[in-house]
């Protein structure tokens, strides 16, 4: 009997299937519930570990059926999705820094303990920022 050949094009198939970000999901809600739970808080526990397995559950089921949690679930194989993906991640990009740089000015105005944070938040995105666009200008 012979079986039909079924082959993928590496470009196009997911990483791991599209089972990395809730796999990592599941593992990282593992890796906070059972701390808080060995300090003697069950309940938080339960639902740390509840909302990382449900936001895990949810983007399996979803992304059948919705392009945006296939794209949240790491599934991103063509061109469009990459490009949908990339402009989110400016979008988020932008929203962060303009909540550290907010932040900092409020710390410094009402001298609030969290100031040297966002002092370090902006200084570790910045570099990072430079250094990315040095590095992908100079790649090509």
């Amino acid at each position: 009997m012979q079986t039909k050949n079924r082959r993928r094009r590496p470009d196009t198939s997911p990483p791991a299937g599209g089972w990395l970000v809730p796999g990592t999901s599941v593992a990282l809600g593992l890796l906070l519930a059972v701390p808080v739970a060995l300090r003697g808080e069950p309940g938080l526990a339960a639902a740390v570990l509840a909302v990382m397995v449900g936001y895990a559950v949810a983007l399996v089921v979803l992304s059948r059926r919705f392009e945006a949690a296939d794209l949240l679930r790491g599934s991103a194989i063509d061109e469009r999705q990459r490009s949908v993906h990339s402009r989110a991640a400016a979008f988020v990009g932008h929203v962060m820094a303009l909540t550290v740089v907010g932040g900092f000015c409020y710390g410094l105005i009402t001298d609030h303990a969290a100031t040297m944070t966002f002092a370090f938040l902006g200084f570790v995105g910045g570099v990072s920022y430079v250094a990315a666009m040095i590095y992908h200008a100079v790649r090509g």
